[in-house]
């Protein structure tokens, strides 16, 4: 897959930490502009920019914004979930176990620790690892 500035988005299903399936193009359908933030417990730059967006979130969240939080982890670790709690996203957070579902393949992160790409309602990527502050900007523009 070439994911790029521009190009479509590739659909994914994957779990909440309460077992629940979500496809991400049912998320789409319902949000304006979705930011898909990948992220590791390991990646420490990858956890600033989550926690940096948490403000960005809550002032956009009702106007069309929605984060969906997507990570990896071994099926017999059971510390990605107390992380999650501990960090206090306030969006839902997609867990990849063992990377059965290849959600990070599909979006050529296999070898990394993250990666944000923000997608608008029509499944465009307008924005692929953006600055919090680059994200507000198009968080302006496009939710007007």
């Amino acid at each position: 897959m070439n994911i790029h500035d521009g190009g479509r988005f590739v659909d994914f299903n994957g779990r909440d930490i309460n077992g629940q399936y979500h496809s991400f193009s049912k998320i789409i359908k319902s949000n304006k502009i979705i930011l898909l933030d990948f992220w590791s417990t390991w990646c420490a730059p990858c956890i600033e920019t989550s926690r940096n967006l948490i403000t960005v979130y809550n002032e956009y969240k009702r106007k069309g914004f929605e984060i969906v939080g997507i990570t990896q982890c071994d099926s017999k670790l059971n510390n990605i979930e107390g992380f999650i709690r501990k960090e206090q996203y306030p969006w839902d957070n997609l867990i990849d176990y063992d990377g059965k579902e290849g959600i990070w393949d599909k979006y050529n992160l296999s070898n990394q620790g993250g990666g944000l790409f923000l997608v608008n309602a029509s499944g465009k990527i307008i924005a692929v690892n953006p600055s919090v502050d680059n994200i507000k900007k198009k968080l302006i523009e496009e939710l007007k």
